[in-house]
């Protein structure tokens, strides 16, 4: 990947602004809609199946926040059961953590799009 490339996958653009904000929308609607669909037929496969996608598509999209949590929680910090600016730092940095993860995995989509809609090469 040459200079140009990295800049074109990291320029706003529309269509990453709109995947960006459609992610935690997408999470919301699996997590309100799909919920009582799976609580409903969690032991026929359809259930089965339709829990192992939502469950997969939720740790897609909030993996980052977990991956701070779990390094503070190696250095003995819990930033869910304590209180003070370290816990004020750590739900931060997991925050940010998944915004920058958000607008990457929207501009994988654009690039991989554009890439299979037009066979430019990056």
């Amino acid at each position: 990947m040459n200079s140009k490339a990295v800049k074109r996958f990291f320029k706003p653009d529309l269509r990453k602004f709109s995947l960006f904000f459609a992610i935690p929308v997408g999470l919301i609607a699996i997590l309100f809609l799909l919920g009582p669909l799976i609580s409903s037929v969690s032991y026929t496969p359809t259930g089965l199946i339709v829990g192992t996608v939502s469950g997969t598509m939720i740790l897609i999209v909030v993996f980052p926040f977990g991956l701070v949590a779990s390094a503070f929680r190696a250095f003995g910090i819990d930033f869910f059961y304590t209180e003070g600016v370290v816990a004020d730092l750590g739900i931060a940095s997991g925050i940010l953590a998944t915004v920058i993860w958000w607008y990457v995995l929207s501009g994988t989509i654009v690039t991989v799009w554009d890439k299979l809609r037009t066979n430019r090469t990056y």
